[in-house]
């Protein structure tokens, strides 16, 4: 989601359907994908911006914090960084930017359609359903395909259940509507846990978290990281 972000903003800044990029002195054109088709998307780098990260928390796979943050975690030569920071990937800074956090992205415009599984009980489907919901309501056709009682990453972790297969094919079967340019509207649905019915949802009126109170809401999570700094040891011991 992050590198859909990153040719929108190319497209923008040269005013062309084809940008470049300048790759080891050659001009690669940015050519946008048929679809993307995710599952269990991460699209809220911190987790914990939105109520579902919380309200979760007994069902999903997720701990509350990254042990690699906590404090007494061992520290090497990779860890923490020299100046330390709060987040193994980016500057604390920079986490409610859209190439790290993808679901802070105030527009979808012109992105290609979305398959988008995600389970109900995941920790994260705040943020997922934010994402779906914008990207719908900028035209972008948006399959959302929600999972009752599922948490984060369910058709890898019960691969024999009858929702995973379900979810796989799914995915598979919108992988081939997007290369067929066979998707030109949103469509939502939820698969019930016990019956496998499904029952018919609004992709456009997932959630009722508007734009600006995710940003608020970012930026109170952000103001709470604090930069690891265990004392380095000689040898790792991870």
């Amino acid at each position: 989601m992050a590198l859909i972000q990153v040719i929108l903003a190319a497209r923008v800044r040269q005013r062309t359907d084809r940008p470049t990029l300048m790759f080891h002195g050659h001009n690669v054109q940015l050519l946008m994908p048929a679809g993307v088709a995710i599952q269990s998307p991460g699209l809220d780098h911190q987790g914990n911006s939105l109520p579902s990260w919380y309200a979760n928390r007994d069902y999903d796979i997720f701990t509350d914090t990254i042990p690699g943050y906590l404090p007494g975690f061992p520290a090497d030569e990779a860890w923490p960084s020299n100046p330390p920071r709060g987040n193994f990937y980016c500057e604390t800074s920079m986490l409610c930017h859209p190439l790290v956090s993808p679901f802070a992205a105030k527009s979808w415009k012109d992105a290609p359609p979305m398959y988008i599984a995600i389970g109900d009980k995941e920790r994260n489907s705040d943020s997922t359903k934010v994402t779906a919901q914008l990207a719908a309501r900028q035209g972008v056709p948006v399959i959302f395909d929600e999972y009752e009682l599922m948490p984060h990453n369910w058709p890898m972790v019960f691969a024999k259940y009858a929702h995973s297969e379900k979810c796989y094919q799914s995915w598979s079967d919108a992988c081939l509507r997007f290369l067929k340019r066979t998707q030109a509207q949103s469509e939502g649905r939820l698969t019930e846990f016990e019956s496998l019915r499904t029952r018919e949802l609004d992709v456009k009126n997932l959630t009722s978290w508007t734009m600006d109170e995710v940003e608020r809401r970012m930026r109170i999570a952000q103001r709470s990281v604090r930069p690891f700094t265990g004392e380095l040891v000689t040898k790792s011991v991870l």
